[in-house]
Protein backbone atom coordinates (compact mmCIF):
# COMPACT_ATOMS: atom_id res chain seq x y z
CA UNK A 1 0.00 0.00 0.00
CA UNK A 2 1.20 3.54 -0.73
CA UNK A 3 2.86 4.98 2.37
CA UNK A 4 1.74 8.46 1.37
CA UNK A 5 -1.90 7.35 1.34
CA UNK A 6 -1.48 5.60 4.70
CA UNK A 7 -0.01 8.68 6.31
CA UNK A 8 -2.73 10.95 5.01
CA UNK A 9 -5.64 8.62 5.75
CA UNK A 10 -5.78 9.38 9.50
CA UNK A 11 -5.27 13.09 8.77
CA UNK A 12 -8.28 13.16 6.46
CA UNK A 13 -10.37 11.23 8.97
CA UNK A 14 -9.33 13.64 11.70
CA UNK A 15 -10.26 16.59 9.50
CA UNK A 16 -13.69 15.10 8.84
CA UNK A 17 -14.25 14.50 12.56
CA UNK A 18 -13.30 18.09 13.43
CA UNK A 19 -15.62 19.49 10.76
CA UNK A 20 -18.57 17.34 11.80
CA UNK A 21 -18.07 17.93 15.53
CA UNK A 22 -17.82 21.70 15.05
CA UNK A 23 -20.94 21.80 12.87
CA UNK A 24 -22.88 19.75 15.42
CA UNK A 25 -22.00 22.23 18.17
CA UNK A 26 -21.92 25.63 16.44
CA UNK A 27 -24.88 25.44 14.05
CA UNK A 28 -27.51 24.44 16.68
CA UNK A 29 -26.08 27.17 18.91
CA UNK A 30 -26.57 29.68 16.08
CA UNK A 31 -30.19 28.56 15.75
CA UNK A 32 -30.67 29.03 19.50
CA UNK A 33 -29.41 32.58 19.09
CA UNK A 34 -31.83 33.01 16.13
CA UNK A 35 -28.97 33.32 13.65
CA UNK A 36 -29.00 31.65 10.23
CA UNK A 37 -27.27 28.32 9.70
CA UNK A 38 -25.07 30.04 7.10
CA UNK A 39 -23.68 32.38 9.75
CA UNK A 40 -23.21 29.40 12.07
CA UNK A 41 -21.08 27.59 9.48
CA UNK A 42 -19.05 30.75 8.78
CA UNK A 43 -18.31 31.16 12.49
CA UNK A 44 -17.43 27.47 12.76
CA UNK A 45 -14.95 27.79 9.89
CA UNK A 46 -13.32 30.84 11.44
CA UNK A 47 -12.97 29.01 14.78
CA UNK A 48 -11.38 25.79 13.47
CA UNK A 49 -9.50 27.26 10.48
CA UNK A 50 -5.82 28.14 10.13
CA UNK A 51 -6.47 31.66 11.47
CA UNK A 52 -8.46 30.37 14.45
CA UNK A 53 -7.43 27.38 16.58
CA UNK A 54 -5.70 25.79 13.57
CA UNK A 55 -7.61 22.51 13.88
CA UNK A 56 -7.94 22.23 10.12
CA UNK A 57 -5.97 23.62 7.18
CA UNK A 58 -7.43 25.19 4.06
CA UNK A 59 -5.90 23.17 1.24
CA UNK A 60 -6.83 21.71 -2.16
CA UNK A 61 -8.79 18.87 -0.55
CA UNK A 62 -11.02 21.15 1.51
CA UNK A 63 -11.65 23.40 -1.49
CA UNK A 64 -12.70 20.42 -3.64
CA UNK A 65 -15.07 19.14 -0.96
CA UNK A 66 -16.50 22.64 -0.59
CA UNK A 67 -17.06 22.95 -4.35
CA UNK A 68 -19.02 19.68 -4.32
CA UNK A 69 -21.57 21.40 -2.06
CA UNK A 70 -22.10 24.21 -4.55
CA UNK A 71 -22.33 21.70 -7.42
CA UNK A 72 -24.98 19.62 -5.66
CA UNK A 73 -26.93 22.75 -4.73
CA UNK A 74 -27.09 23.90 -8.36
CA UNK A 75 -28.02 20.37 -9.41
CA UNK A 76 -31.01 20.38 -7.04
CA UNK A 77 -32.02 23.87 -8.19
CA UNK A 78 -32.06 22.53 -11.75
CA UNK A 79 -34.30 19.68 -10.57
CA UNK A 80 -36.77 22.22 -9.19
CA UNK A 81 -36.89 24.02 -12.53
CA UNK A 82 -37.33 22.78 -16.07
CA UNK A 83 -36.52 24.13 -19.52
CA UNK A 84 -40.12 25.37 -19.66
CA UNK A 85 -39.83 27.32 -16.40
CA UNK A 86 -36.43 28.61 -17.44
CA UNK A 87 -38.05 29.93 -20.59
CA UNK A 88 -40.57 31.91 -18.52
CA UNK A 89 -37.68 33.38 -16.45
CA UNK A 90 -35.62 34.46 -19.47
CA UNK A 91 -36.56 38.14 -19.04
CA UNK A 92 -34.95 38.24 -15.60
CA UNK A 93 -32.07 35.86 -16.34
CA UNK A 94 -30.85 37.34 -19.63
CA UNK A 95 -32.26 40.83 -19.02
CA UNK A 96 -31.84 41.82 -15.38
CA UNK A 97 -28.99 39.36 -14.78
CA UNK A 98 -27.00 40.52 -17.82
CA UNK A 99 -27.43 44.22 -17.08
CA UNK A 100 -26.54 43.72 -13.40
CA UNK A 101 -23.24 42.00 -14.21
CA UNK A 102 -22.27 44.56 -16.88
CA UNK A 103 -23.23 47.69 -14.93
CA UNK A 104 -21.86 46.53 -11.57
CA UNK A 105 -18.64 45.26 -13.13
CA UNK A 106 -18.12 48.53 -15.02
CA UNK A 107 -18.67 50.67 -11.91
CA UNK A 108 -16.22 48.62 -9.83
CA UNK A 109 -13.66 48.68 -12.66
CA UNK A 110 -13.87 52.47 -12.94
CA UNK A 111 -13.51 52.76 -9.15
CA UNK A 112 -10.41 50.53 -9.25
CA UNK A 113 -8.92 52.67 -12.05
CA UNK A 114 -9.58 55.79 -10.00
CA UNK A 115 -7.67 54.18 -7.10
CA UNK A 116 -4.62 53.70 -9.31
CA UNK A 117 -4.95 50.11 -10.48
CA UNK A 118 -3.85 49.20 -14.04
CA UNK A 119 -6.59 48.67 -16.64
CA UNK A 120 -6.24 44.86 -16.75
CA UNK A 121 -6.32 44.61 -12.94
CA UNK A 122 -9.31 46.95 -12.77
CA UNK A 123 -11.26 44.79 -15.23
CA UNK A 124 -10.54 41.68 -13.15
CA UNK A 125 -11.66 43.46 -9.97
CA UNK A 126 -14.85 44.62 -11.65
CA UNK A 127 -15.66 41.13 -12.94
CA UNK A 128 -14.95 39.50 -9.57
CA UNK A 129 -16.99 41.95 -7.49
CA UNK A 130 -19.95 41.92 -9.90
CA UNK A 131 -20.76 38.37 -8.75
CA UNK A 132 -22.82 37.55 -5.66
CA UNK A 133 -22.82 34.37 -3.56
CA UNK A 134 -25.15 31.75 -5.02
CA UNK A 135 -24.48 29.43 -2.09
CA UNK A 136 -25.19 31.95 0.68
CA UNK A 137 -28.23 33.63 -0.88
CA UNK A 138 -30.03 30.49 -2.04
CA UNK A 139 -29.34 28.69 1.24
CA UNK A 140 -30.84 31.60 3.18
CA UNK A 141 -33.86 31.81 0.90
CA UNK A 142 -34.31 28.05 1.19
CA UNK A 143 -34.14 28.18 4.99
CA UNK A 144 -36.87 30.83 4.96
CA UNK A 145 -39.03 28.97 2.43
CA UNK A 146 -38.71 31.90 0.02
CA UNK A 147 -37.18 30.24 -3.04
CA UNK A 148 -40.68 30.00 -4.51
CA UNK A 149 -41.60 33.58 -3.59
CA UNK A 150 -40.94 36.40 -6.02
CA UNK A 151 -37.82 37.56 -4.20
CA UNK A 152 -36.53 34.00 -4.52
CA UNK A 153 -37.27 33.79 -8.23
CA UNK A 154 -35.70 37.17 -8.98
CA UNK A 155 -32.59 36.37 -6.93
CA UNK A 156 -32.28 32.96 -8.58
CA UNK A 157 -32.51 34.52 -12.05
CA UNK A 158 -29.73 37.02 -11.34
CA UNK A 159 -27.52 34.39 -9.69
CA UNK A 160 -28.02 31.96 -12.57
CA UNK A 161 -26.79 34.52 -15.08
CA UNK A 162 -23.82 35.29 -12.84
CA UNK A 163 -22.93 31.57 -12.85
CA UNK A 164 -23.24 31.56 -16.64
CA UNK A 165 -21.00 34.65 -16.81
CA UNK A 166 -18.22 32.90 -14.86
CA UNK A 167 -17.19 30.96 -17.99
CA UNK A 168 -16.37 33.97 -20.22
CA UNK A 169 -14.81 35.79 -17.24
CA UNK A 170 -12.44 32.89 -16.57
CA UNK A 171 -11.59 32.85 -20.29
CA UNK A 172 -10.94 36.60 -20.20
CA UNK A 173 -8.52 36.67 -17.24
CA UNK A 174 -5.59 34.83 -18.94
CA UNK A 175 -5.95 37.07 -22.00
CA UNK A 176 -5.69 40.18 -19.85
CA UNK A 177 -2.27 38.98 -18.74
CA UNK A 178 -1.28 38.84 -22.41
CA UNK A 179 -2.90 41.72 -24.24
CA UNK A 180 -1.70 40.33 -27.60
CA UNK A 181 -4.68 37.96 -27.61
CA UNK A 182 -8.10 38.86 -28.92
CA UNK A 183 -10.50 39.40 -26.03
CA UNK A 184 -13.55 39.43 -28.28
CA UNK A 185 -12.48 36.17 -29.90
CA UNK A 186 -12.04 34.53 -26.50
CA UNK A 187 -15.45 35.75 -25.36
CA UNK A 188 -17.05 34.41 -28.54
CA UNK A 189 -15.31 31.07 -28.08
CA UNK A 190 -16.48 30.84 -24.46
CA UNK A 191 -20.06 31.61 -25.55
CA UNK A 192 -19.85 28.97 -28.28
CA UNK A 193 -18.67 26.38 -25.77
CA UNK A 194 -21.50 27.31 -23.44
CA UNK A 195 -24.18 26.87 -26.12
CA UNK A 196 -22.60 23.60 -27.26
CA UNK A 197 -22.55 22.32 -23.67
CA UNK A 198 -26.25 23.10 -23.20
CA UNK A 199 -27.21 21.32 -26.43
CA UNK A 200 -24.96 18.31 -25.73
CA UNK A 201 -26.12 17.82 -22.14
CA UNK A 202 -29.79 18.21 -23.08
CA UNK A 203 -29.47 15.77 -25.99
CA UNK A 204 -27.39 13.12 -24.23
CA UNK A 205 -29.45 13.45 -21.08
CA UNK A 206 -32.76 12.88 -22.80
CA UNK A 207 -31.48 9.99 -24.90
CA UNK A 208 -29.42 8.11 -22.31
CA UNK A 209 -30.19 9.38 -18.82
CA UNK A 210 -33.80 8.26 -18.38
CA UNK A 211 -33.26 4.72 -19.74
CA UNK A 212 -30.12 4.32 -17.61
CA UNK A 213 -31.85 5.45 -14.40
CA UNK A 214 -34.86 3.29 -15.23
CA UNK A 215 -32.58 0.27 -15.59
CA UNK A 216 -30.85 1.04 -12.27
CA UNK A 217 -34.16 1.62 -10.48
CA UNK A 218 -35.38 -1.84 -11.51
CA UNK A 219 -32.60 -3.35 -9.43
CA UNK A 220 -34.25 -2.02 -6.25
CA UNK A 221 -30.83 -1.12 -4.82
CA UNK A 222 -31.29 2.35 -3.38
CA UNK A 223 -27.60 2.88 -2.66
CA UNK A 224 -26.80 2.25 -6.34
CA UNK A 225 -29.51 4.69 -7.42
CA UNK A 226 -28.10 7.35 -5.04
CA UNK A 227 -24.59 6.73 -6.39
CA UNK A 228 -25.90 7.09 -9.95
CA UNK A 229 -27.64 10.39 -9.14
CA UNK A 230 -24.49 11.83 -7.54
CA UNK A 231 -22.46 10.57 -10.51
CA UNK A 232 -24.78 12.43 -12.89
CA UNK A 233 -24.36 15.69 -10.94
CA UNK A 234 -20.60 15.49 -10.43
CA UNK A 235 -19.88 13.86 -13.79
CA UNK A 236 -21.69 16.56 -15.76
CA UNK A 237 -20.01 19.25 -13.68
CA UNK A 238 -16.61 17.68 -14.34
CA UNK A 239 -17.35 17.51 -18.08
CA UNK A 240 -18.19 21.21 -18.28
CA UNK A 241 -15.13 22.03 -16.16
CA UNK A 242 -12.94 20.19 -18.70
CA UNK A 243 -14.10 22.49 -21.49
CA UNK A 244 -13.53 25.65 -19.46
CA UNK A 245 -17.01 26.18 -18.01
CA UNK A 246 -17.96 26.08 -14.33
CA UNK A 247 -18.85 22.79 -12.63
CA UNK A 248 -21.89 24.48 -11.08
CA UNK A 249 -23.27 25.34 -14.53
CA UNK A 250 -22.88 21.75 -15.74
CA UNK A 251 -24.62 20.36 -12.65
CA UNK A 252 -27.45 22.87 -13.08
CA UNK A 253 -27.97 21.75 -16.68
CA UNK A 254 -28.01 18.09 -15.57
CA UNK A 255 -30.69 18.94 -13.02
CA UNK A 256 -32.75 20.67 -15.71
CA UNK A 257 -32.64 17.53 -17.84
CA UNK A 258 -33.70 15.29 -14.96
CA UNK A 259 -36.50 17.70 -14.00
CA UNK A 260 -38.50 16.38 -16.93
CA UNK A 261 -38.21 12.71 -15.90
CA UNK A 262 -40.15 10.53 -13.49
CA UNK A 263 -37.08 10.29 -11.24
CA UNK A 264 -37.01 13.96 -10.34
CA UNK A 265 -38.49 13.71 -6.85
CA UNK A 266 -36.62 10.57 -5.80
CA UNK A 267 -33.29 12.01 -6.90
CA UNK A 268 -34.03 15.19 -4.98
CA UNK A 269 -34.84 13.27 -1.80
CA UNK A 270 -31.74 11.07 -2.08
CA UNK A 271 -29.22 13.85 -2.78
CA UNK A 272 -30.48 16.60 -0.46
CA UNK A 273 -28.69 15.30 2.70
CA UNK A 274 -25.36 15.16 0.83
CA UNK A 275 -25.97 18.65 -0.53
CA UNK A 276 -26.53 20.02 2.98
CA UNK A 277 -23.39 18.37 4.34
CA UNK A 278 -21.02 19.51 1.59
CA UNK A 279 -22.60 22.96 1.38
CA UNK A 280 -22.01 23.38 5.10
CA UNK A 281 -18.37 22.49 4.43
CA UNK A 282 -18.27 25.21 1.75
CA UNK A 283 -19.43 27.86 4.21
CA UNK A 284 -16.80 26.66 6.66
CA UNK A 285 -14.06 27.16 4.04
CA UNK A 286 -15.30 30.73 3.53
CA UNK A 287 -15.00 31.24 7.29
CA UNK A 288 -11.47 29.80 7.18
CA UNK A 289 -10.46 32.55 4.75
CA UNK A 290 -11.17 35.22 7.36
CA UNK A 291 -7.90 36.10 9.12
CA UNK A 292 -8.59 38.23 12.22
CA UNK A 293 -4.92 39.26 12.53
CA UNK A 294 -4.78 40.45 8.92
CA UNK A 295 -8.11 42.27 9.32
CA UNK A 296 -6.82 44.08 12.40
CA UNK A 297 -3.57 45.06 10.72
CA UNK A 298 -5.41 46.45 7.69
CA UNK A 299 -8.65 47.33 9.47
CA UNK A 300 -9.32 50.80 7.95
CA UNK A 301 -8.68 49.72 4.35
CA UNK A 302 -10.58 46.41 4.61
CA UNK A 303 -13.51 48.15 6.33
CA UNK A 304 -13.56 50.70 3.51
CA UNK A 305 -13.53 47.87 0.93
CA UNK A 306 -16.41 46.05 2.65
CA UNK A 307 -18.50 49.21 2.92
CA UNK A 308 -17.63 50.20 -0.63
CA UNK A 309 -18.73 46.82 -2.05
CA UNK A 310 -22.03 46.90 -0.19
CA UNK A 311 -22.79 50.59 -0.78
CA UNK A 312 -22.04 50.41 -4.51
CA UNK A 313 -23.49 47.01 -5.36
CA UNK A 314 -26.68 47.04 -3.27
CA UNK A 315 -28.14 50.28 -4.70
CA UNK A 316 -27.20 49.26 -8.25
CA UNK A 317 -29.13 45.98 -7.89
CA UNK A 318 -32.13 47.77 -6.32
CA UNK A 319 -32.28 50.47 -9.00
CA UNK A 320 -31.97 47.93 -11.83
CA UNK A 321 -34.81 45.88 -10.33
CA UNK A 322 -37.02 48.99 -10.30
CA UNK A 323 -36.07 49.73 -13.93
CA UNK A 324 -37.13 46.18 -14.79
CA UNK A 325 -40.56 47.03 -13.31
CA UNK A 326 -40.27 44.98 -10.14
CA UNK A 327 -42.16 46.30 -7.08
CA UNK A 328 -40.10 48.66 -4.97
CA UNK A 329 -40.23 46.49 -1.82
CA UNK A 330 -38.91 43.49 -3.81
CA UNK A 331 -36.25 45.69 -5.42
CA UNK A 332 -35.11 47.03 -2.06
CA UNK A 333 -34.91 43.55 -0.57
CA UNK A 334 -32.95 42.28 -3.59
CA UNK A 335 -30.45 45.11 -3.17
CA UNK A 336 -29.70 44.07 0.40
CA UNK A 337 -29.71 40.35 -0.44
CA UNK A 338 -27.35 40.48 -3.44
CA UNK A 339 -24.96 43.18 -2.23
CA UNK A 340 -22.22 40.78 -1.11
CA UNK A 341 -19.34 39.33 -3.09
CA UNK A 342 -19.41 35.72 -4.25
CA UNK A 343 -17.48 32.48 -4.05
CA UNK A 344 -16.39 32.72 -7.68
CA UNK A 345 -14.64 35.97 -6.78
CA UNK A 346 -12.12 33.84 -4.86
CA UNK A 347 -11.47 31.81 -8.01
CA UNK A 348 -11.10 34.87 -10.25
CA UNK A 349 -8.80 36.76 -7.86
CA UNK A 350 -6.75 33.62 -7.23
CA UNK A 351 -6.23 33.12 -10.97
CA UNK A 352 -5.32 36.79 -11.40
CA UNK A 353 -2.69 36.56 -8.63
CA UNK A 354 -1.27 33.39 -10.18
CA UNK A 355 -0.91 35.10 -13.57
CA UNK A 356 0.68 38.20 -12.09
CA UNK A 357 -2.28 40.41 -12.98
CA UNK A 358 -2.83 41.30 -9.34
CA UNK A 359 -0.39 41.61 -6.46
CA UNK A 360 -0.72 39.21 -3.56
CA UNK A 361 -1.42 42.09 -1.16
CA UNK A 362 -4.30 43.47 -3.24
CA UNK A 363 -5.68 39.99 -3.82
CA UNK A 364 -5.62 39.10 -0.12
CA UNK A 365 -7.43 42.32 0.78
CA UNK A 366 -10.11 41.68 -1.83
CA UNK A 367 -10.58 38.04 -0.80
CA UNK A 368 -10.91 39.07 2.86
CA UNK A 369 -13.39 41.84 2.01
CA UNK A 370 -15.51 39.46 -0.10
CA UNK A 371 -15.52 36.85 2.68
CA UNK A 372 -16.64 39.48 5.19
CA UNK A 373 -19.47 40.67 2.93
CA UNK A 374 -20.65 37.05 2.66
CA UNK A 375 -20.52 36.75 6.46
CA UNK A 376 -22.58 39.95 6.78
CA UNK A 377 -25.31 38.74 4.40
CA UNK A 378 -27.64 37.35 7.11
CA UNK A 379 -27.62 40.74 8.87
CA UNK A 380 -28.09 42.59 5.59
CA UNK A 381 -31.06 40.40 4.72
CA UNK A 382 -32.61 41.10 8.11
CA UNK A 383 -32.28 44.83 7.44
CA UNK A 384 -33.65 44.33 3.94
CA UNK A 385 -36.71 42.49 5.23
CA UNK A 386 -37.52 45.28 7.65
CA UNK A 387 -36.97 48.02 5.10
CA UNK A 388 -39.09 46.22 2.49
CA UNK A 389 -41.85 45.61 5.04
CA UNK A 390 -42.00 49.29 5.96
CA UNK A 391 -42.11 50.24 2.30
CA UNK A 392 -44.90 47.72 1.69
CA UNK A 393 -46.96 49.26 4.48
CA UNK A 394 -46.93 52.53 2.54
CA UNK A 395 -47.77 50.85 -0.76
CA UNK A 396 -51.04 49.03 -0.31
CA UNK A 397 -50.98 47.47 -3.77
CA UNK A 398 -47.63 45.86 -2.89
CA UNK A 399 -49.32 43.98 -0.04
CA UNK A 400 -52.76 43.16 -1.28
CA UNK A 401 -53.64 42.95 -4.94
CA UNK A 402 -52.03 40.69 -7.52
CA UNK A 403 -50.37 42.41 -10.46
CA UNK A 404 -50.05 40.23 -13.56
CA UNK A 405 -46.34 41.08 -13.77
CA UNK A 406 -45.90 39.69 -10.27
CA UNK A 407 -45.94 36.09 -11.51
CA UNK A 408 -45.10 36.55 -15.18
CA UNK A 409 -42.01 34.34 -14.69
CA UNK A 410 -43.96 31.55 -12.97
CA UNK A 411 -45.23 28.31 -14.54
CA UNK A 412 -46.13 24.78 -13.39
CA UNK A 413 -47.19 26.30 -10.07
CA UNK A 414 -50.16 25.52 -7.81
CA UNK A 415 -53.01 28.02 -7.40
CA UNK A 416 -54.65 27.87 -3.96
CA UNK A 417 -58.12 29.41 -3.70
CA UNK A 418 -58.62 30.25 -0.04
CA UNK A 419 -55.92 30.85 2.56
CA UNK A 420 -57.71 29.74 5.69
CA UNK A 421 -56.64 26.89 7.95
CA UNK A 422 -56.54 24.30 5.16
CA UNK A 423 -55.01 26.65 2.59
CA UNK A 424 -52.23 27.65 4.98
CA UNK A 425 -51.40 24.01 5.71
CA UNK A 426 -51.15 23.25 1.98
CA UNK A 427 -49.03 26.36 1.41
CA UNK A 428 -46.61 25.37 4.18
CA UNK A 429 -46.26 21.90 2.69
CA UNK A 430 -45.60 23.30 -0.77
CA UNK A 431 -43.12 25.88 0.57
CA UNK A 432 -41.23 23.24 2.55
CA UNK A 433 -40.84 21.23 -0.66
CA UNK A 434 -40.03 24.33 -2.77
CA UNK A 435 -43.09 23.85 -5.00
CA UNK A 436 -44.14 27.26 -6.42
CA UNK A 437 -47.66 28.42 -5.61
CA UNK A 438 -49.93 31.45 -5.62
CA UNK A 439 -52.71 31.80 -3.02
CA UNK A 440 -55.80 34.02 -3.21
CA UNK A 441 -57.96 35.16 -0.31
CA UNK A 442 -60.44 37.91 0.54
CA UNK A 443 -59.34 38.35 4.17
CA UNK A 444 -57.08 41.43 4.30
CA UNK A 445 -55.53 40.46 7.65
CA UNK A 446 -54.61 36.97 6.43
CA UNK A 447 -53.07 38.34 3.27
CA UNK A 448 -51.03 40.97 5.11
CA UNK A 449 -49.74 38.46 7.67
CA UNK A 450 -48.79 36.01 4.91
CA UNK A 451 -46.97 38.68 2.91
CA UNK A 452 -45.01 39.71 6.01
CA UNK A 453 -43.71 36.12 6.09
CA UNK A 454 -42.70 36.28 2.43
CA UNK A 455 -45.54 34.05 1.19
CA UNK A 456 -46.99 34.67 -2.33
CA UNK A 457 -50.53 35.32 -1.05
CA UNK A 458 -52.68 38.04 -2.62
CA UNK A 459 -56.00 39.74 -2.08
CA UNK A 460 -58.44 38.72 -4.78
CA UNK A 461 -61.69 36.95 -5.58
CA UNK A 462 -60.81 33.61 -7.17
CA UNK A 463 -64.27 33.49 -8.70
CA UNK A 464 -63.51 36.40 -11.03
CA UNK A 465 -62.03 35.44 -14.42
CA UNK A 466 -59.58 38.36 -14.48
CA UNK A 467 -58.21 37.34 -11.06
CA UNK A 468 -57.67 33.79 -12.30
CA UNK A 469 -55.88 35.08 -15.37
CA UNK A 470 -53.61 37.25 -13.21
CA UNK A 471 -52.81 34.20 -11.06
CA UNK A 472 -51.53 32.42 -14.18
CA UNK A 473 -53.99 29.53 -13.96
CA UNK A 474 -53.47 28.85 -17.66
CA UNK A 475 -49.81 28.02 -16.84
CA UNK A 476 -50.53 26.26 -13.53
CA UNK A 477 -49.98 22.60 -12.75
CA UNK A 478 -53.13 22.39 -10.63
CA UNK A 479 -55.69 24.43 -8.69
CA UNK A 480 -56.65 23.59 -5.11
CA UNK A 481 -60.02 24.86 -3.89
CA UNK A 482 -60.10 25.11 -0.09
CA UNK A 483 -62.98 27.59 0.29
CA UNK A 484 -65.13 26.80 3.33
CA UNK A 485 -68.44 27.86 1.75
CA UNK A 486 -69.89 24.88 -0.19
CA UNK A 487 -71.89 26.85 -2.75
CA UNK A 488 -69.03 29.25 -3.52
CA UNK A 489 -66.64 26.30 -3.84
CA UNK A 490 -68.94 24.61 -6.38
CA UNK A 491 -69.28 27.83 -8.37
CA UNK A 492 -65.50 28.29 -8.43
CA UNK A 493 -64.87 24.70 -9.56
CA UNK A 494 -67.44 25.11 -12.33
CA UNK A 495 -65.85 28.39 -13.45
CA UNK A 496 -62.37 26.86 -13.44
CA UNK A 497 -63.50 23.85 -15.47
CA UNK A 498 -65.27 26.01 -18.06
CA UNK A 499 -62.38 28.44 -18.43
CA UNK A 500 -59.52 25.90 -18.23
CA UNK A 501 -60.80 22.54 -19.54
CA UNK A 502 -57.51 20.65 -19.08
CA UNK A 503 -56.70 21.91 -15.59
CA UNK A 504 -56.28 19.54 -12.63
CA UNK A 505 -58.73 20.73 -9.95
CA UNK A 506 -58.51 19.36 -6.41
CA UNK A 507 -61.31 20.45 -4.11
CA UNK A 508 -62.05 20.25 -0.40
CA UNK A 509 -65.46 18.80 0.49
CA UNK A 510 -67.30 18.63 3.80
CA UNK A 511 -69.09 15.33 3.17
CA UNK A 512 -69.92 12.78 0.48
CA UNK A 513 -72.87 14.74 -0.92
CA UNK A 514 -70.82 17.89 -1.20
CA UNK A 515 -68.07 15.88 -2.85
CA UNK A 516 -70.47 14.54 -5.48
CA UNK A 517 -71.63 18.07 -6.30
CA UNK A 518 -68.01 19.20 -6.69
CA UNK A 519 -67.31 16.29 -9.04
CA UNK A 520 -70.38 17.18 -11.06
CA UNK A 521 -69.10 20.77 -11.23
CA UNK A 522 -65.81 19.56 -12.69
CA UNK A 523 -63.39 18.64 -9.89
CA UNK A 524 -60.69 16.16 -10.91
CA UNK A 525 -60.35 14.92 -7.35
CA UNK A 526 -62.25 15.60 -4.13
CA UNK A 527 -60.86 15.28 -0.60
CA UNK A 528 -63.48 14.72 2.10
CA UNK A 529 -62.39 16.68 5.15
CA UNK A 530 -64.33 14.66 7.74
CA UNK A 531 -63.34 11.36 6.12
CA UNK A 532 -59.61 12.16 6.14
CA UNK A 533 -59.76 13.07 9.82
CA UNK A 534 -61.58 9.82 10.59
CA UNK A 535 -59.08 7.78 8.59
CA UNK A 536 -56.16 9.47 10.34
CA UNK A 537 -57.68 8.67 13.74
CA UNK A 538 -58.30 5.11 12.58
CA UNK A 539 -54.69 4.84 11.48
CA UNK A 540 -53.50 5.81 14.95
CA UNK A 541 -55.88 3.32 16.60
CA UNK A 542 -54.70 0.47 14.37
CA UNK A 543 -51.06 1.40 14.93
CA UNK A 544 -51.58 1.32 18.70
CA UNK A 545 -53.08 -2.14 18.30
CA UNK A 546 -49.84 -3.34 16.75
CA UNK A 547 -50.98 -3.73 13.15
CA UNK A 548 -48.33 -3.55 10.42
CA UNK A 549 -48.10 -0.24 8.52
CA UNK A 550 -48.58 -1.99 5.16
CA UNK A 551 -51.84 -3.59 6.35
CA UNK A 552 -53.08 -0.28 7.78
CA UNK A 553 -52.35 1.60 4.55
CA UNK A 554 -54.15 -1.01 2.44
CA UNK A 555 -57.16 -0.96 4.77
CA UNK A 556 -57.31 2.85 4.73
CA UNK A 557 -57.10 2.96 0.94
CA UNK A 558 -60.01 0.50 0.70
CA UNK A 559 -62.03 2.64 3.11
CA UNK A 560 -61.19 5.82 1.24
CA UNK A 561 -62.15 4.27 -2.10
CA UNK A 562 -65.41 2.92 -0.68
CA UNK A 563 -66.41 6.23 0.92
CA UNK A 564 -65.41 8.46 -2.00
CA UNK A 565 -66.85 6.40 -4.85
CA UNK A 566 -69.77 8.43 -6.21
CA UNK A 567 -73.20 6.87 -5.84
CA UNK A 568 -74.14 8.06 -9.32
CA UNK A 569 -72.27 8.15 -12.58
CA UNK A 570 -69.86 11.01 -12.15
CA UNK A 571 -68.42 12.51 -15.31
CA UNK A 572 -64.77 12.10 -16.12
CA UNK A 573 -62.94 15.40 -16.23
CA UNK A 574 -59.78 16.30 -18.09
CA UNK A 575 -56.68 16.14 -16.00
CA UNK A 576 -58.02 13.55 -13.56
CA UNK A 577 -55.37 11.06 -14.60
CA UNK A 578 -52.67 13.63 -13.78
CA UNK A 579 -53.97 14.44 -10.33
CA UNK A 580 -51.58 12.21 -8.42
CA UNK A 581 -48.57 13.74 -10.17
CA UNK A 582 -49.83 17.28 -9.76
CA UNK A 583 -49.06 17.52 -6.07
CA UNK A 584 -46.44 14.80 -5.75
CA UNK A 585 -43.96 16.11 -3.24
Amino acid sequence: MDAHAVSHGPDMLGTAMVVLATAVVVVPLAHRLRLSSVLGYLIAGAVIGPHGFGLIAEDATTRVLAEIGVVLMLFLIGLELSFGRLQTMRHHIFGLGLVQVVVTGAVFAVAALALGQPLATAIVIGCGLALSSTAVVLRMLGDGGELIARIGRVSLAVLLFQDIAVAPILALVPLLSNMDGSILLAMAWALTKGVAAVVAIATVGRVLLSPALRFIAKGNAREVFIAAAILVALGTGYATHQIGLSMALGAFLAGLVLAGTEFRHQVEIDIDPFRGLFLGFFFMTVGMAIDPAFILSEAPLIAALVVGILVIKGPIVAVLCVLFKLPRPISLRAGFLLAQGGEFGFVIFGMAMGLGLMSGEVGQKLVTAVALTMALTPFLDMLGRRAAHRLEEREEHGILTLDEDEIADLSDHIVIAGYGRVGRAIARLLADNEVPFVALDLDVVRVRQARERGRPVFYGNAGQPETLDRAGVDRAQAAVVTINQPRQAEQLVRALRQRYPGLVIIARAHDVEHGERLRAAGASQVVLEALELSLHLGHEVMRRLGRQDEDIVRSIERSRHRETTPTGAAPEHPGSERTQDALTL
